[in-house]
Parts: C-alpha cells; sequence; structure tokens
C-alpha cells in the first residue's frame, strides 16, 4: 500500500498527492479489535476505539492501482469509521475505486470525487463498494455502545460504472447498511444493487444505464431502516428493459413475499419509445403504471418513452453537481 493506517489514528490527512503504479491500494485505513482471546468472541468490539478516524482524504490523484494484488483500491478501509473522502480524481484500477470492508461504526463521508476506469481486470463491483457481513459494537452513533452505525453520506459524485465494474456507481453488497447515496452523478452500469437494509437512495442521475432497482430488500421491520430508491432520473441504455428486478417482494402467486418491497416513488424513467421498461415483480412483468395501480407502489414515478439528447444529460449533470463553464 502506499499509505497505511493500522490501529489508533486519529485526524490524519491525505491531500493533494499523487498515487501511481502501487503494487496494492494506495491508500487503506484498517483498526484493531481483539480476535485472539477467548477464541475470538471479541473481534466484534470496537469500542476500544483503536481504529482509524475523522481521516481526511483530499485533492489526490490515484491511478494505475493495484498492479500486483487485484483486490485493491483507491481507498480501503476496515474496522474504520467518520472519514472524509472529497475532491480526489480516481482511475485505471484492477478493482473499485473505493471498498469498504465494512459497516463498523458508519459516519464516512465521500463527496465530489470523479471515479472511472475501474474494475478493469475483474467485474461484479462498481466505481465504490462496500460489504458488511459482521456487525461489529461502536460508540460512534450515539456515544454509547449500539451495533447501529451511523449513515455513511455518498453524494456529488461523478461515477462512471465502465469496464468490469458494471454494478453501478454505489455498489452496496453482502449485506450493507445504513447507506445514504443521494446526488450522484452515474454513468452507465446497474441501479442499486443491495443486500442489506437502510439503504437510502435519492435526487440521483442514472445516465445510459443497463438495469434498475436490483433487489432491494429491507430485512428491518422499522420504518427508519426501510431501503427508499426515490427523486431519481433514470436514463436507460437503448434495448433496456428493467426498471426494477425485485424477485423476492411481490411472492410467485403461491408464496407471500418474503422482502418487503423498497420505499419507492417520484422517479423519472426516460426510455427508447421502442423498448418499454418494466417491472420483474416475483414472477410477473409490470409497467409501471400497472405495478403502481397492482400493488399501490412506487406512487408519483413517471415512464416516459423518450430519450433525452446527450446535451441534455450533459447539462442536467452540471446542475446536479454544481459544475460551472466558463
Amino acid at each position: 500500500n502506499g499509505v497505511m493506517l493500522s490501529g489508533y489514528n486519529h485526524n490524519a490527512s491525505i491531500t493533494w498527492n499523487e498515487f501511481a503504479w502501487t503494487g496494492s491500494s494506495a491508500m487503506a485505513a484498517w483498526g484493531i479489535t481483539d480476535e485472539l482471546s477467548d477464541d475470538g468472541v471479541h473481534g466484534n468490539d470496537g469500542t476500544g476505539g483503536d481504529f482509524p478516524r475523522y481521516t481526511l482524504v483530499f485533492g489526490n490523484i490515484v491511478r494505475e492501482v493495484g498492479i500486483w494484488e487485484k483486490q485493491s483500491s483507491a481507498w480501503f478501509q476496515a474496522k474504520s469509521a467518520e472519514n472524509i473522502l472529497i475532491h480526489n480524481i480516481i482511475y485505471n484500477l484492477a478493482r473499485a475505486g473505493i471498498n469498504m470492508n465494512d459497516g463498523f461504526g458508519g459516519g464516512t463521508e465521500i463527496a465530489g470525487n470523479l471515479i472511472f476506469n475501474t474494475c478493469r481486470e475483474s467485474s461484479d463491483h462498481g466505481p465504490i463498494n462496500s460489504w458488511d457481513r459482521q456487525p461489529f459494537v461502536t460508540t460512534v452513533r450515539t456515544g454509547q455502545p449500539s451495533v447501529i452505525p451511523e449513515f455513511n453520506d455518498i453524494h456529488h459524485n461523478f461515477l462512471v460504472s465502465n469496464y468490469g465494474g458494471v454494478k453501478g456507481g454505489m455498489d452496496n453488497d453482502d449485506g450493507s447498511t445504513f447507506y445514504k447515496v443521494h446526488h450522484n452523478f452515474n454513468v452507465y452500469g446497474w441501479g442499486p444493487k443491495s443486500g442489506g437494509g437502510g439503504l437510502q437512495y435519492y435526487s440521483s442521475i442514472h445516465a445510459y444505464f443497463s438495469s434498475g432497482v436490483h433487489g432491494v430488500p429491507s430485512h428491518y421491520s422499522s420504518p427508519d431502516y426501510k431501503n427508499a430508491f426515490y427523486n431519481n432520473t433514470l436514463i436507460f441504455a437503448k434495448g433496456s428493459t428493467t426498471y426494477a428486478s425485485l424477485p423476492r417482494q411481490c411472492g410467485d402467486g403461491n408464496t407471500p413475499p418474503d422482502w418487503d418491497p423498497p420505499v419507492q416513488h417520484d422517479n423519472m424513467a426516460y426510455h427508447d419509445p421502442e423498448n418499454p421498461v418494466f417491472v420483474y415483480c416475483g414472477k410477473t412483468n409490470y409497467t409501471i403504471a400497472q405495478y403502481q395501480n397492482t400493488h399501490h407502489l412506487d406512487q408519483g414515478s413517471k415512464d416516459i418513452p423518450h430519450l433525452p439528447t446527450d446535451e441534455e444529460i450533459i447539462s442536467w449533470g452540471k446542475n446536479l453537481l454544481g459544475v460551472t463553464t466558463k
């Protein structure tokens, strides 16, 4: 790794650097918990505070990452919390641009970054990837021990899902929970794909993308932790037909659904008029209007059989990200 923060590191700053041709990750933050004593039963206890926190990663250019180690990123964090990654340019990587190994205490902000040409030697991820297979006990959210982390905040990024990084700008995988993903300009790839709960996707643009919402189950009974997808602008690539794929939210006609549907509403779906888009719900395919009328969900979303011009899409992206040109 180019820079490694291990154990107790608070308020470190990694700014205005260029990282290139690194064998593994450019930057990594990895905390320590007691994984050895008493047969490892304390391994999920992060209340000791021995982890990187409040790291600032600002203004860096990161390219040609993962020359030897392919499971690498511009920024990797595990057992770390409340970091800020802002205004970095990340491209030409073997794997994801940013990789969150676990939820730990949460509270990390990723904003204003440009990420493209990821997963050039792999697949399944997107520009930003997260996992969360192991819950941890921390005091990050309230100051008291809890397995509920603070929300991570992913916003105002320009994310291009090309090469093998086709799973969308933010790939919340393998039980990822507690993310607010909003006001991002996403190009190519999928819409949200998740295997966890407490995931909120809103007010973003998805341009030239191949597939809409995937799965988005909610494992939590509290309405505060349901998954949500709303106020997004979706511009489908020609030939793409999946507005939402919800295989376990509708049942199959014989068995009831075993996951709650997402809180989904007020999205704008632009598509080629010759290729209508559908909600694949259980074993039934619906148009957006049919899904709304049958299940009384996704109210306010619009099916627009028209593709905006490239110039219009670029203009919308600039306005979303606050980009001005002289």
